[in-house]
């Protein structure tokens, strides 16, 4: 999940920071099921797909594959680390989770910046300065009802709106995971496409669905003024994996293994990654 991907997976995608640092609960039991996720832009005349993607839970390892891109991400809590693979290019590149917090740090302050820079113009855009400090510590009016088709969280701002149905997951580990990948995702969403809007916003909505104990089923973007068309995701969750599945995994695994990747920087990833999206935009 392309609005571009990394734009739409960030606004749409409990751990624990010490230090920085993401730390895997001791002992977690592994927890295996499948999600998959189709993404529309919503404007006038009937949804368009954007794009669909496959995500796998195995033996604490997430497995995040769109198969039109042909693009893999690995994400390793228990080493602290991203593996983003480019199938089509032979290509992969390794990012640790202390990095991706140093990147988003540089962005933030980078933003905080163009904001003093904003505020000391002769005529200062008021609203658009009042829209990226909102950015930095998003605050929505939270409410939460009961549908028929299950709970429903509403997460309401001046600038941005969330609708999103919720489910409840077949354990606290379960849904702990799940989200945990979510806030981690968005993350590094941002940072392999800086200058989207900043992760805090989604992350504010994981923290809803973690007080809530739910995970997300149907989730609805709208960014106010109707600049940009609504995003929906609709997650198909199944609290399993079958064999087609661990076919998968090992299939992905048995790329990290055979030497058929050529392994590159993370910065020279990023800008093969950049370069594609630009090349398939025109």
């Amino acid at each position: 999940m392309r609005m571009s991907r990394f734009f739409v997976l960030g606004v749409l995608a409990s751990g624990a920071l010490l230090s920085g640092r993401f730390l895997f609960p001791a002992k977690a039991p592994a927890q295996d099921f499948h999600v998959e996720t189709t993404l529309y832009a919503l404007g006038q005349g009937p949804p368009k797909e954007l794009m669909q993607s496959v995500t796998l839970f195995h033996a604490n390892k997430t497995y995040d594959f769109i198969p039109h891109l042909g693009e893999l991400i690995i994400f390793d809590p228990s080493h602290g680390q991203f593996t983003l693979v480019s199938t089509r290019q032979k290509r992969m590149a390794e990012v640790h989770l202390d990095e991706i917090n140093r990147k988003l740090g540089i962005a933030r302050r980078a933003l905080n910046d163009h904001v003093q820079m904003l505020q000391a113009e002769t005529k200062p855009n008021e609203s658009a300065i009042e829209q990226i400090l909102f950015q930095f510590n998003p605050t929505f009016e939270k409410s939460i009802v009961q549908t028929s088709a299950g709970p429903e969280i509403k997460l309401q701002s001046k600038f941005f709106t969330y609708q999103v149905l919720g489910a409840a997951a077949p354990t606290s580990t379960h849904a702990f995971v799940y989200l945990n990948y979510a806030d981690w995702i968005c993350r590094l969403n941002y940072v392999l496409n800086p200058g989207g809007i900043l992760p805090d916003q989604r992350l504010a909505l994981d923290a809803a669905l973690r007080e809530a104990k739910l995970v997300p089923v149907d989730v609805n973007f709208t960014i106010a003024g109707g600049q940009s068309p609504s995003v929906r995701a609709m997650h198909h969750i199944y609290w399993e994996l079958n064999e087609r599945d661990r076919a998968l995994v090992r299939e992905w695994d048995g790329l990290l293994t055979r030497g058929e990747l050529k392994k590159v920087s993370f910065p020279d990833y990023q800008k093969s990654l950049l370069m594609s999206q630009t090349s398939r935009r025109r």
